[in-house]
């Protein structure tokens, strides 16, 4: 710096002007001292220390001129926080002293003085400044700032004068309130000086305001529980704080703003924290505890770094909080947790409500989604939890309510989660991951009219990706085909990098009837890096792919993630491609060339084979892949099959053969599921023997691996008050529903808890049937005459789906299943399942064809279906959801289900009269078909005593034989008089004994030669012997067979044949059941005398 001495108008020394300026007054720094006091009311005090060292360095200046520059000295150190505060007699003496100084000079150095005085003697320093008569700029200034209360603040501002006010008083006001915390106050104020006096400084007050107003006004609440009203406030204060920042404006000003809004917050805005974590440095020397926080919030955790506590009976909430994370990442033992919960094990929090909730926490990540008992009593503890004081709730961290609800929607408990989050839900949310909770609750509750309703108060502009999906999912509930689409695409168009919402697009639009070109069309707009890596997120778009859209695609990326992490995909890969095997192209190989793999190669070394695949661009160690960079790779490559090298210091190589990288793939990959088996996986690779005549022993001993599963029913579901869905669902068979319907249809152990519903609608106009109700009609073979009731029959799409899917896998032409019997192999063909099952295959289809789809409507489903979800079947389930809310009466094989279908709501139908309606208008083979499942099966058919009358007079044995199973089972017809009863048993007897006779002599054999027709006709004498013994009249037994006999002999133009056969059934019985033959020949001729007056007097 040049020091320049001014003396006269210059004189020119070296081709420059040498300036020398004597005694430089303080009225002639005016405009320069408004520029440096401008600069300290922005806080620009570097640049405002920067001037005043610039006038320093002028040479010769005036004392006074001096005296001011240190005056404005003190007011940047008061600025600036000095905490030894400088004396004020140097401020005193130049005003004193001084009486020619400028009034405008005067006043400055006074806003100074006053400015020091607030800090000791606040007093004398407000004294001071209502003495002052004409109150300039600078003295209100610092008199609002740093003196003025909240009265005298807002009297100022809530007057016409503020409208007078120069930037700095505003300034001065807003600094004021800011002091006193008045922060609503201040907010306004920075308004008003962000509108009048619009600057950098003025953006960076008001941000500042409005963030220490969100601390202090919002503080004691969660950030995501705040009003949108309120949100949507925040975010635009980050937003003009983000551009600050981005564009290098008021770096060290906007700091504090930055710590206030990461703890308005609760460090959960994405913007902030990228803030936060580049200036975290600033930030520790101004909050070190934030600092630290935003460190543990940096993604950077190894959980396999973390060591588990010791699980002493009480562990500090930091250590718990391991637990947590731990059990999150399968890191720990959690057998010894669940002891540590059972046996009481607590936290230090001193709060017994907080500690309930983190329990519940813990122990529902411990429950396993297939464990029944323990999902039913973690449900019983929720319960129980939110029976206590819901207010506590809200001093609850959000995210740990969320994780818990979140938990409770994969453990198939959406109503306790909805109870739960619903609680923290007020009408002006914002959508924040509270409100996203909420409607996962909703949806997953199948709360579809509340549902759609929340979702109508969101406008497209607030919702997220993850509301646009669980929108589109709805509406594909309710076949809203193209809405459900259009969402999606919102979804996509917010984050195109998910796989889910390709996957749900997917999913849509081929329920949706689109092409599979078209299908194929989306899935190249999918962005090339979600197929680059693997997670498991997007197993669900690959299945898709694979199984309806290209199979050689998805074993395209599957083989590229393979090579990728062989261990982990060697489940996926397998899994992915045996479930696509039906949608495979036929005699086609896959087109596709992998990224990272060039064959499979079998080669050996002269000791040991090797199966490798050859891969390129990526880094491994795996043993099963061989770069094709590395020298072995390089020589392998080079080779044909069948082709031997013998390297130079290295044992020869020779090439067996090449393998496509699908082929090799898979092969690895079954390689290395078997070996990994832990035992939790049901596969196993096999190697099949060359040999054909081993092939046969050799499967008996695979299938013998795998034992046959016990299908004996759970003893508890031996109650007659199980509905049969129930029964299904803890003991199916087969692995398919039909099957499973079929077996217990077909069992006595089922069906002798089954009963027909005798209540509801006799004659509806329509009915809805589940999956076992289908599978009664169809082997009942009561579809036939369907038509003639005149009742439409609908059916769930989930049942339709079932249906069809059973169909079209039995009746493939290359249908094989085997299995392994104490007999030997058994083994079950599409010619086989043609012969045995064709009969049922065409009911089913003729119900397909009968039936219609209806579409639920968006009504909201009853809590209490809900809650039995998880123990019936999902055919059931939609079915009786379907009933209930589009108001279908429920068509049901199972009385159980019926009355808990009526008690839900839903309307029903009369089973047993419409049964009995189909079975008078079925054809006579039909109705015989009917009667042989309910007295063999024990499947729940109306009977009627007709029917009987008519199969009695069959000469096929097998007829009598249902006749005396009839009898035996039911006797009589319900309801029948004793008159009646014996009416009907003679009947029976004399018909069977007729039909049999007669056709003795047709055969002109002895009857007792020919033993069928003997056995048979015997055997239904007997079961209605036996039954006469329990509903005649008579006080004996032998009087009620005596009276049974009468009326069998006691008939016009009878035959000696029948008679010789009645009386010879009947010694027989009498003899076998040890009855008094003397009184029952007594009893007889009592009662045909009786018989013959009757008929006398007739």
């Amino acid at each position: 710096m040049v020091n320049q001495n001014h003396s006269g108008s210059g004189d020119n020394v070296a081709n420059k002007y040498e300036y020398n300026v004597n005694s430089i007054e303080p009225k002639e720094l005016k405009s320069v001292i408004d520029i440096i006091l401008s600069n300290i009311c922005y806080r620009n005090i570097s640049i405002a220390k920067k001037n005043l060292d610039l006038i320093n360095q002028i040479g010769s200046l005036n004392n006074d001129v001096k005296l001011l520059l240190r005056a404005i000295e003190i007011k940047i150190d008061l600025v600036n926080g000095i905490t030894s505060l400088p004396p004020k007699q140097p401020l005193l003496r130049l005003l004193n002293q001084n009486k020619t100084l400028p009034t405008e000079i005067i006043d400055v150095i006074t806003s100074i003085l006053i400015n020091l005085e607030s800090r000791i003697h606040p007093d004398i320093a407000k004294e001071r400044y209502n003495n002052i008569e004409d109150k300039n700029a600078y003295l209100n200034e610092v008199f609002y700032e740093h003196l003025a209360s909240n009265e005298e603040i807002q009297l100022v501002f809530n007057s016409q004068q503020k409208h007078e006010l120069l930037e700095q008083e505003i300034t001065g006001l807003l600094r004021g309130a800011l002091r006193l915390k008045n922060y609503k106050l201040a907010v306004e104020i920075s308004l008003f000086l962000y509108e009048n006096f619009h600057s950098n400084n003025a953006t960076t007050l008001m941000i500042y305001s409005k963030s220490c107003f969100f601390v202090q006004e919002y503080n004691q609440k969660h950030f995501w529980l705040l009003p949108k009203k309120i949100k949507q406030d925040i975010d635009s204060t980050i937003n003009g704080l983000v551009i600050h920042f981005n564009n290098n404006i008021n770096i060290d000003k906007n700091i504090c703003s930055l710590i206030n809004l990461l703890n308005a917050t609760g460090y959960h805005d994405k913007r902030l924290a990228k803030l936060g974590n580049k200036f975290k440095q600033k930030i520790k020397e101004i909050d070190e505890h934030c600092a630290n926080i935003i460190e543990e919030l940096t993604p950077n955790l190894d959980v396999a770094q973390i060591t588990s506590p010791i699980l002493e009976q009480c562990i500090n909430p930091d250590e718990f909080s391991k637990l947590i994370l731990l059990t999150q990442h399968n890191r720990i033992d959690t057998t010894s947790l669940k002891n540590w919960l059972d046996n009481d094990g607590n936290i230090k929090t001193n709060d017994s409500y907080l500690n309930t909730f983190l329990k519940l926490q813990l122990r529902s990540l411990l429950c396993q989604t297939d464990d029944m008992q323990a999902i039913f009593t973690l449900s019983i503890e929720v319960e129980n939890f939110l029976d206590l004081d819901k207010s506590r709730l809200f001093d609850l961290h959000p995210s740990g309510i969320i994780q818990l609800c979140d938990r409770l929607i994969k453990l198939k408990l959406p109503l306790l989660s909805l109870k739960l989050i619903e609680s923290l839900i007020t009408e002006d949310l914002w959508v924040s991951p509270v409100l996203e909770c909420y409607i996962n609750a909703l949806y997953s509750s199948e709360k579809f009219e509340l549902l759609f309703f929340k979702l109508s108060q969101i406008s497209d502009d607030d919702k997220t990706e993850f509301i646009w999906s669980i929108e589109a999912r709805a509406l594909q509930k309710i076949k809203e085909f193209d809405l459900s689409i259009k969402a999606i695409r919102a979804a996509i168009n917010l984050s195109s990098i998910n796989p889910y919402s390709w996957y749900l697009l997917l999913f849509v639009s081929r329920h949706n009837g689109v092409s599979i070109e078209q299908l194929r069309k989306i899935v190249f707009e999918i962005p090339e890096n979600i197929f680059s890596t693997y997670h498991n997120e997007k197993l669900c778009l690959i299945s898709e792919i694979a199984a309806f859209i290209d199979t050689h695609l998805a074993e395209k990326i599957l083989v590229d993630w393979f090579v990728q992490n062989p261990n982990e995909l060697a489940k996926p890969l397998i899994d992915i491609h045996l479930c696509s095997l039906n949608n495979r192209p036929k005699d086609k190989e896959n087109p596709y060339q992998p990224d990272y793999c060039i064959n499979g190669v079998r080669y050996s070394d002269g000791f040991e084979t090797f199966l490798k695949i050859l891969v390129k661009d990526i880094h491994t160690n795996n043993s099963y892949l061989l770069k094709i960079d590395s020298p072995l790779g390089k020589l392998i490559d080079n080779l044909s099959a069948g082709e031997t090298i013998k390297p130079k210091g290295h044992p020869k190589i020779t090439l067996i053969e090449r393998l496509s990288p699908y082929a090799a793939a898979f092969q690895i990959a079954s390689d290395i599921r078997s070996q990994s088996n832990d035992g939790t996986d049901t596969f196993k690779a096999f190697k099949i023997p060359s040999n054909n005549a081993e092939l046969l022993p050799f499967l008996e001993q695979i299938l013998s691996y795998y034992p046959v599963k016990n299908n004996e029913p759970n003893p508890t579901l031996d109650n007659p008050n199980f509905p049969l869905a129930t029964r299904g669902m803890f003991h199916s068979v087969g692995g398919s529903l039909i099957t499973t319907a079929l077996h217990h249809l077909m069992s006595n152990k089922t069906t002798k808890y089954i009963t027909l519903f005798d209540q509801g609608d006799k004659k509806p106009k329509k009915i809805i049937i589940d999956i076992y109700t289908a599978v009664y009609l169809a082997l009942t073979e009561l579809l036939t005459s369907w038509e003639k009731l005149a009742i439409e029959i609908v059916l769930s799409e989930h049942t339709k789906f079932i249906l069809e899917q059973w169909i079209n896998d039995i009746s493939r032409e290359n249908y094989l299943s085997l299995s392994f019997t104490e007999n030997g192999i058994g083994r079950c063909t599409a010619k086989e399942i043609a012969r045995d099952l064709s009969g049922l295959i065409k009911q089913l289809k003729k119900l397909l064809t009968l039936a219609n789809i209806e579409i639920i409507k968006p009504i909201d489903t009853p809590d209490d279906l809900l809650k039995i979800k998880n123990y019936i079947d999902q055919s059931v389930y939609s079915t009786i959801q379907l009933s209930i809310i589009n108001q279908i009466p429920l068509l049901s094989i199972d009385s159980n289900m019926s009355y808990i279908a009526q008690h839900l709501g839903s309307p029903v139908a009369n089973m047993f009269d419409i049964t009995a309606e189909l079975i008078k208008n079925s054809s006579w083979e039909c109705r015989k078909n009917s009667i042989k499942l309910n007295l063999l099966n024990g499947l729940p058919i109306p009977i009627f005593p007709t029917d009987i009358v008519q199969l009695s007079q069959s000469i096929i044995e097998s007829d009598i034989y249902l006749v005396a199973k009839y009898v035996e089972k039911y006797g009589v017809p319900s309801n029948a008089s004793p008159t009646s009863s014996l009416n009907f048993l003679r009947h029976i007897i004399l018909q069977t004994i007729a039909t049999a006779a007669s056709y003795e002599i047709r055969l002109k054999g002895s009857l007792y030669h020919n033993p069928r027709y003997n056995g048979y006709a015997k055997y239904v004498f007997n079961a209605c012997c036996r039954k006469a013994i329990s509903i005649l009249s008579g006080e004996t037994a032998e009087q009620r067979i005596a009276l049974l006999l009468t009326e069998l002999i006691y008939i016009p133009m009878h035959i000696r044949d029948c008679i010789e056969l009645i009386l010879r059934f009947a010694s027989s019985f009498i003899e076998g059941h040890f009855l008094n033959i003397d009184a029952i020949n007594n009893a007889m001729k009592t009662y045909y005398i009786e018989r013959h007056k009757k008929s006398s007097n007739q």
